[in-house]
């Protein structure tokens, strides 16, 4: 078993349904006290202090509508403007922004991070169906491929490992689609 600051990785002795050689990706969100694993296709979630047992994690999902909140990282704060009516919260953890994403408390998150930001967060996101999508034009998936020129890769470059472009999140590819429409950037317009 490993172990580091009480936080336990997965093992056969724990209940753990998959085999050890499985791949995993694991996120940990100390203020809920909750573990997410994705393997083999699947979310499972625990509870450390409590010393839950497995359970696969459902998420809560917050569709299209007026009244759910909208998060936002530091780039489309200060560089984009927004014609909708949801609120925005922008705060600076893109992992905490999917995980609110993931319990319903936001309907989408726009922002961009590093590659290590996102490691853990990007095959749980997958796993449950939810899409992130490229703001570029062509709003493709994210892909953590690195072959896939979503990531800026040259060592001269101080934004090295950065996404390219920012990505909005969502419970849905519509929803994605339709905030999505309502940024503008300000730079572009001249208005910054």
């Amino acid at each position: 078993m490993y172990q580091q600051e009480d936080r336990k990785v997965p093992a056969a002795e724990d209940g753990f349904p998959y085999p050890e050689s499985a791949i995993l990706c694991r996120e940990y969100f100390p203020a809920a006290d909750k573990l997410l694993i994705s393997c083999q296709g699947k979310v499972l979630q625990r509870q450390l202090l409590k010393d839950d047992q497995w359970s696969v994690f459902t998420p809560k999902a917050c569709f299209l509508g007026n009244a759910g909140h909208i998060a936002i990282g530091q780039k489309p704060a200060h560089e984009w403007g927004f014609s909708g009516k949801n609120q925005l919260f922008a705060w600076s953890s893109c992992v905490g922004s999917l995980y609110s994403l993931l319990c319903g408390r936001v309907i989408a998150y726009c922002g961009d991070f590093k590659l290590w930001d996102i490691a853990g967060m990007l095959p749980i996101l997958r796993n449950l169906d939810y899409p992130i999508l490229s703001t570029a034009g062509s709003s493709e998936p994210l892909s953590a491929d690195l072959s896939d020129d979503m990531f800026i890769l040259d060592m001269s470059d101080k934004r090295r490992w950065k996404v390219c472009n920012p990505v909005i999140a969502a419970a849905d590819r519509r929803t994605a689609l339709h905030i999505l429409e309502q940024f503008h950037n300000l730079q572009k317009e001249n208005l910054i």
